[in-house]
């Protein structure tokens, strides 16, 4: 069936427990026979606004940064590599970690209240791994994706819409969610197998590396 996961503030336990959802979804570990997977905001505010500042307070050494993105690109990769499909239904803020989240799943439906962006050259000063800005290539393009970090200014649910990065606006957060549990319970019903290579295709797509120009030799 489906599977609804409710974001609250992101924790590295939420993390984690993200993680083992999406990893266990259609495996042979899998006893709640999970088709499809919604993640949605724990409250009326926001999906998610970013991983909890106060997490970051034990950090010490350079180590234990790379140990946390390291840690993060896990998570976001088991989101990705989901053998069912996941969809982020999006309201109020989306950003910082929330936003990557968005990012790796394979279906994203918001509410017109949405605001999405990664204002960290305001907030924490920090800078997002290749990975990530990859993903955010990927879905929104270069010269947004500059914009959007440069500025730290937040796209409105139409400019999310024009730009591809979701697929549809429903009114208000309860229309949305109802929307993305419809979307979920079609999907139950689609071939797994052909679900499943799609993905994994699109996926690799994704990451592919793109080929050097150069100049031809005669």
């Amino acid at each position: 069936g489906v599977q609804t996961c409710a974001l609250p503030i992101l924790t590295f336990g939420m993390y984690q427990e993200l993680s083992k959802l999406c990893q266990r979804a259609g495996s042979g570990q899998d006893n709640l026979a999970i088709k499809a997977i919604v993640i949605c905001g724990a409250g009326d505010r926001a999906f998610a606004a970013g991983t909890d500042i106060g997490q970051f307070t034990a950090f010490e050494t350079l180590q234990d940064g790379h140990d946390y993105e390291a840690q993060i690109e896990s998570v976001i990769s088991s989101i990705e590599t989901c053998r069912v499909p996941v969809i982020a239904a999006l309201h109020g803020a989306v950003t910082g970690g929330g936003l990557v989240i968005a990012t790796a799943a394979h279906l994203r439906l918001a509410s017109a209240d949405v605001k999405i962006g990664m204002p960290i050259a305001r907030t924490l000063g920090n800078c997002l791994a290749i990975a990530n800005l990859r993903r955010l290539v990927a879905l929104f393009g270069e010269a947004r994706v500059a914009h959007m970090i440069l500025t730290a200014e937040l796209l409105s649910a139409d400019q999310a819409l024009a730009s591809g990065f979701v697929h549809d606006v429903l009114e208000d957060r309860a229309t949305m969610l109802a929307r993305a549990t419809a979307l979920a319970q079609r999907l139950t019903t689609m071939a797994p197998l052909t679900i499943q290579s799609s993905l994994d295709g699109l996926r690799r797509l994704r990451h592919a590396t793109a080929c050097q120009i150069g100049r031809a030799h005669v």
